[in-house]
Formats: structure tokens, C-alpha cells, sequence
């Protein structure tokens, strides 16, 4: 006797849960934005940056909090089985968490030296260095789930 095996794709619905997680990783994707606004630090003066820094540490709370309504959506969505795929998953959301943390840190530390008269160019390079990281670790995600 013979058995065939269909590998059936699921069909995903227009759930408000899905629909809470797709906008989520819509906000998540302005993040890719973050090394065009690093560049900008280099050519600023300390006035500029200090404006700017005061903008970008609140705008950067918000990847914060989607990123954690995400990771709630996204396991209401897919189920609480672990798997290698899920793994993978929290492996590169636990990446762009950091990633954010870090560069939160790194505005900080770039408006504080601004305040002071310091260079702030050392870190303003660290915060273009880790924003593309971030924007490698969020387009990995994103392939990674289509995949």
C-alpha cells in the first residue's frame, strides 16, 4: 500500500492578531531608516545634534515597544510549539532588541557629548556601524520569514 503525503500550505486569515503583527513589522522596516539619520550626525554641529539626539531618543522608543507586541502577536499567532524555525526567529528578534538597546545608548551618549562641547564623531561612527547592523538583522528577519 501506497501513501501519498500532500504538503499542504496554510492559508493565513486576516485575523486582527495577524493584522497587529504585519503593522508591527511595517514600523519595524522604518527602522531601516536609522543609518540615513547616522550619516547626518557627522556633518552636525553640536547644537543640531543635541536637537536631533533629543528627537531620535524618543522616536527610538517605539521600535522598543512593537518590537515586544510583535514577539506577543507573533507566538499568539504561530502557537507555543518550538521549533528550529522559531528558534531562528527569537535568535534574530533577540539581535535587533540588542541592536536597539545599544543604539538607544548610543544617541544618549552623543547628545551628552554634544552638551559638553565634546567630539561626538566617535560616536556618531558607532552609531552608523550598529544602525546597519540593525537594518542586516531586520532585512534577515524579514527573508527569514518568507522563507
Amino acid at each position: 500500500m501506497f501513501y501519498t503525503y500532500a504538503i499542504v500550505q496554510e492559508v493565513v486569515e486576516l485575523s486582527p492578531i495577524g493584522m497587529v503583527h504585519d503593522i508591527a513589522a511595517l514600523v519595524m522596516i522604518a527602522c531601516l531608516l536609522l543609518p540615513f539619520s547616522a550619516v547626518r550626525f557627522l556633518k552636525r554641529s553640536p547644537e543640531e545634534a543635541i536637537a536631533k539626539a533629543n528627537k531620535l531618543i524618543v522616536w527610538l522608543r517605539v521600535p522598543h515597544i512593537i518590537l515586544i507586541v510583535s514577539l506577543i502577536s507573533g507566538f499568539i499567532r504561530v502557537g507555543w510549539h518550538f521549533s528550529s524555525w522559531l528558534i531562528g526567529v527569537l535568535i534574530i528578534f533577540l539581535v535587533i532588541a540588542a541592536m536597539l538597546g545599544i543604539i538607544s545608548k548610543t544617541v544618549k551618549t552623543i547628545k551628552q557629548q554634544a552638551e559638553n562641547n565634546e567630539s561626538f564623531q566617535a560616536s556618531a561612527q558607532k552609531f552608523l556601524r550598529l544602525s546597519i547592523v540593525l537594518a542586516i538583522a531586520i532585512i534577515a528577519m524579514v527573508v527569514y520569514k518568507l522563507v
